[in-house]
């Protein structure tokens, strides 16, 4: 699977649906209506923020119950949603194709290499399903 780039439209929020998208092969709007449309809290439906425990949640329910793990160690698995600190106080989410990490926040492509520290990392089997 070839990963493509999803913005988030507002820079303040919807890091973690730019992500699922991307995981997901969606784009931004069609990632917020999936994750909006579940009822297991998925997402914050008012500021749509996403949590470790709701990104791994919405992956487990799009691609199986067991394919989806949470780390604290980014062991560079491909296909998942990487957790990093933001200007010191925040989180943010990226998504890792297993060369390249793609910020939804970035205005280029995706790069090589970050320079955040990451505290989370949602790795999927995805890549094992073509």
């Amino acid at each position: 699977m070839k990963m493509k780039m999803v913005k988030q439209p507002d820079p303040a929020t919807g890091c973690g649906v730019a992500v699922f998208g991307m995981l997901t092969e969606r784009d931004f709007d069609e990632a917020l209506a999936h994750l909006l449309t579940r009822r297991g809290d998925w997402i914050s439906r008012t500021s749509h923020h996403m949590t470790v425990k709701q990104m791994e949640a919405a992956l487990r329910g799009h691609f199986g119950n067991d394919a989806a793990i949470t780390r604290r160690c980014f062991d560079k698995q491909p296909w998942c949603a990487i957790y990093v600190v933001y200007q010191q106080r925040w989180r943010h989410w990226l998504a890792w194709d297993g060369k390249r990490f793609f910020d939804p926040l970035s205005p280029g492509g995706p790069t090589k290499t970050i320079r955040r520290k990451i505290t989370r990392v949602v790795t999927t089997k995805a890549q094992s399903n073509p």
